[in-house]
């Protein structure tokens, strides 16, 4: 990944070289999943999100042509006629870009059956269909090249980890700790520490002794000759 302040994108991977028509960034999904949502069903994560300066009206449903399952694509025939806008019925002029907002709604199985409402905005122009070949040998002379297409990638993470906002506070911390002062105050801490330890070691190795010392008094005491000699005096 490449560092935010690089690239301007947050949260957008751009380590790699993409094929042609497909977005260098790519944008990761933190779906913030917490176990109880892992055993729900029937999640819609996105239903509430919106990109900025969007104009809240009416989507449009694109009727799908062809649906591969088993490559896990689908294909939608557009008709900007649809839109009833004059901009999108002419040919759009020099040095201007018309910004559409696609949305389309994945079903998921991993890690939690759930649909993903995925919204994004796309720059397209509307042209004339190109005539005899001098007038596409001009553009390419001229470095224009038209595409029918754009790709992005999306990744998807399942979840937020719980402490990621206090990495930073830790590594404040740990420097804090390791300072001069600190680690000064740590060892006379911890020398203090040794002196009580042993301290208490020396106590109970003389309670020890003591304890030790009463014991081999009563075993002399309560020995086989002493008990021998008592029952004769008797």
């Amino acid at each position: 990944m490449i560092d935010y302040y690089a690239i301007g994108y947050r949260s957008c991977p751009a380590a790699w070289d993409p094929p042609s028509t497909i977005e260098i960034h790519r944008p990761i999904i933190f779906l913030n999943l917490d176990p109880i949502d892992m055993n729900t069903s029937n999640n819609i994560a996105g239903l509430q999100a919106i990109l900025n300066e969007e104009n809240k009206t009416r989507m449009f449903q694109l009727p799908l042509i062809q649906n591969a399952s088993d490559e896990i694509r689908a294909v939608a025939q557009w008709d900007p006629t649809i839109h009833e806008s004059d901009t999108m019925n002419q040919v759009t002029p020099n040095d201007t870009l018309i910004y559409l907002i696609v949305k389309i709604i994945v079903m998921i199985s991993q890690p939690v059956h759930m649909e993903l409402i995925l919204r994004k905005r796309i720059a397209i122009t509307i042209s004339k269909t190109e005539g005899w070949w001098p007038e596409k040998t001009l553009k390419n002379f001229l470095g224009y090249k038209t595409h029918k297409g754009t790709s992005i990638v999306y990744e998807i993470v399942s979840h937020i980890p719980k402490n990621l906002h206090d990495i930073k506070e830790q590594k404040q911390i740990d420097d804090q700790c390791c300072s001069d002062d600190n680690i000064e105050k740590y060892i006379q801490y911890s020398s203090q520490i040794d002196s009580v330890l042993l301290l208490d070691k020396l106590r109970q190795e003389v309670l020890l002794a003591e304890n030790s010392a009463k014991q081999q008094t009563v075993r002399k005491a309560t020995s086989v000759s002493n008990i021998t000699r008592q029952q004769r005096n008797t």
